[in-house]
């Protein structure tokens, strides 16, 4: 019986706890595309797909700020 009985309250919190909300939206959302495209106008080597590196991602931030 306490066992059953605990199964129900570890149910109930599961159902109650707010989870996380997800990703924060970004303060300056600007997209890879742009980023991408930038760097492209800068003649920085950079590829059509995939994850932009930190490096570009810091040039573009520092020439836009």
């Amino acid at each position: 019986m306490q066992y059953a009985q605990q199964l129900r309250y570890h149910a109930r919190q599961r159902r109650t706890r707010p989870g996380p909300a997800g990703r924060p939206a970004r303060a300056n959302p600007t997209t890879d595309a742009e980023i991408r495209a930038w760097a492209r106008g800068e003649g920085l080597a950079i590829s059509s797909g995939g994850r932009i590196p930190v490096e570009i991602r810091a040039a573009y931030r520092h020439a836009h700020t």
